[in-house]
């Protein structure tokens, strides 16, 4: 997930968000889904993992395979059984099976963890009343 020319990079964003936040010391796992990013939208999860120290999860919408990117560097691509649907995730800093552990924990209905679900409706009210899309298939 790094960045391309062009693409917008949320790396540095993200990590003052942590950084800053007067949670950040509750802070135990980064938890990110690659539709809510948006289209052209990148994050360097090994920069980010070095600059929060925390592991990081991000699920993806579809099967996702990038090993060839970073073999050997942290990050492994795993299936995580959520709601009796295996989702593609890529993991850094954590284990499969405590990845799954953690989804578990926070997932409430299907195979969305709840603050994913709230990141979403946030992201879609935020879009429809601005007008401000974060998907290319946006009807602004």
């Amino acid at each position: 997930m790094r960045a391309q020319t062009g693409d917008i990079d949320l790396t540095d964003s993200i990590t003052e968000m942590v950084k800053n936040s007067s949670h950040s010391q509750q802070i135990r796992v980064l938890l990110l889904h690659d539709e809510l990013l948006g289209e052209g939208v990148q994050v360097d999860l090994l920069r980010l993992s070095e600059r929060i120290k925390k592991p990081i999860i991000v699920m993806h919408t579809q099967e996702y395979s990038r090993r060839d990117e970073h073999p050997s560097q942290g990050i492994e691509e795993a299936k995580i059984r959520l709601g009796g649907k295996d989702v593609s995730a890529s993991l850094l800093g954590v284990t499969p099976k405590v990845a799954e552990r953690v989804m578990q924990a926070v997932t409430r209905e299907e195979t969305m963890p709840e603050a994913l679900r709230v990141a979403r409706i946030i992201a879609s009210a935020v879009e429809e009343a601005s007008c401000i899309s974060f998907k290319s298939d946006s009807k602004c």
